[in-house]
């Protein structure tokens, strides 16, 4: 995938969320990782509180393992659906990620396998 197909997805994905959390009043936070703007949008406080600390802590961890290690492979959907099993709610290994991305934690390559690949195995769990 070149440099502008990469772009464009990750604008897509940014837009999409970012629409998603002003309906929702989720705060959002400003970063400008590799020269880009980047909006995360916390996750609403009702899912913060009801878990999401020691089990999501643990899981963004895992889970930042496996984008690193797979390199240009596919993600291991069995693995990653393992890793975030004691997670609430998806939103908040969202903005933990999208965070990351923000502070260059994470490569452009890294959080677009993230937004394409994870989010979608998150969100399938979660409708289960």
């Amino acid at each position: 995938m070149n440099r502008g197909t990469l772009l464009a997805v990750v604008a897509t994905a940014f837009l999409a969320s970012n629409l998603m959390a002003c309906v929702s009043g989720r705060t959002p936070h400003k970063f400008h990782p590799y020269g880009k703007e980047v909006t995360c949008f916390e996750p609403p406080k009702d899912v913060v509180e009801k878990g999401g600390g020691v089990d999501a802590s643990i899981a963004i961890k895992e889970i930042g393992e496996v984008l690193k290690a797979s390199g240009s492979a596919k993600v291991d959907t069995q693995r990653i659906r393992e890793i975030s099993t004691g997670v609430n709610d998806f939103e908040v290994l969202e903005f933990r990620f999208c965070t990351q991305y923000g502070n260059e934690v994470l490569t452009p390559q890294e959080y677009q396998k993230f937004q394409t690949e994870v989010l979608p195995i998150l969100h399938s769990s979660k409708n289960k």
